[in-house]
């Protein structure tokens, strides 16, 4: 455990500081593109924004070529899968705050007449975790397994541009439609919420497990 803690403290300074710096202004960020979207996208797009953050001991240690360092530390590999893990879940808990606090300033500045129910709004987070980990479980086996530079295209963008594509695709349909599909799903995941807030969760945990399962299986096998 202490050696773990080690490692997230190692991974933290692995962010330079232009990166510390930058995630000062991210809530402007995530306000502009909730502003010029949708409220319910502040929280998902905070956990992307920090979530990328994760890709920087990835880059440090390719960068540093300090692959063949860790190796001759006494340092398992499998407690540094675990460290990666741990310090992305901690980054997770900074969106969702993150986002959190900016969607009512959002909704405000944006004269939304959306007044979501705090079980509405627990489903949004939800879904984002759900989300979070979908990109977790491409991201993280693919960096491991082809380090930042080969891996980052494949891991962390081209997940970005799925969704995007899906998001805008979906906005078309709505916009067609007579009715408000993401209103009446999120009016039925506040009425029943332990069954889509709790079953999302589920599942996130899960995907999550399977992502921590892979990349602990291609490091372990990785030759550098």
């Amino acid at each position: 455990m202490i050696m773990t803690g080690k490692l997230i403290a190692l991974d933290w300074r692995a962010v330079d500081m232009a990166n510390r710096l930058a995630l000062l202004i991210c809530p402007l960020l995530i306000f502009f593109v909730g502003y010029i979207t949708s409220q319910i996208l502040v929280v998902p797009f905070s956990i992307w924004v920090v979530l990328s953050y994760s890709t920087n001991p990835f880059y440090s240690e390719e960068k540093g070529e300090l692959n063949n360092l860790f190796l001759t530390l006494p340092v398992k590999r499998r407690q540094i899968v675990a460290a990666r893990y741990v310090f992305s879940l901690i980054l997770l808990l900074l969106g969702v705050l993150m986002g959190i606090a900016i969607m009512p300033v959002v909704r405000h500045f944006s004269n939304s007449m959306w007044w979501l129910s705090v079980e509405s709004n627990i489903a949004i987070v939800a879904i984002s975790v759900l989300l979070f980990a979908v990109f977790n479980l491409f991201m993280f086996p693919i960096l491991f397994k082809l380090g930042y530079k080969k891996g980052k295209v494949w891991g962390l963008y081209l997940p970005a541009v799925v969704f995007i594509v899906i998001y805008f695709g979906y906005d078309i349909i709505m916009r067609v439609s007579d009715r408000n599909i993401t209103l009446d799903f999120l009016v039925f995941a506040g009425e029943n919420m332990l069954l889509v807030s709790g079953g999302v969760m589920l599942l996130a945990v899960l995907i999550l497990l399977l992502s921590y399962r892979l990349s602990l299986r291609v490091y372990l096998r990785r030759d550098f």
